[in-house]
């Protein structure tokens, strides 16, 4: 369990207080989530990014296919 937090660097932290600043939900014992929070960010942290760049293809992709539609259906 110690080699996992030793392993982190900070961006695993910034990913960890992004994260918390996105919870809307109430935490009853921080101290407890904050030790999952960091023992889990190794293993989430590029999870979250596949899925941001996902998004964001994606998006891109519906806008070009809009734009080609009313490029050539104007």
């Amino acid at each position: 369990m110690k080699s996992r937090f030793m392993k982190l660097d900070c961006f695993h932290i910034q990913y960890m207080l992004s994260s918390m600043q996105d919870n809307a939900t109430y935490i009853r014992n921080i101290k407890k989530y904050l030790l999952a929070a960091l023992y889990n960010a190794r293993v989430t942290i590029s999870k979250y990014h596949t899925s941001l760049v996902n998004h964001d293809l994606y998006e891109m992709y519906t806008n070009f296919k809009f734009k080609l539609f009313l490029k050539y259906n104007a």
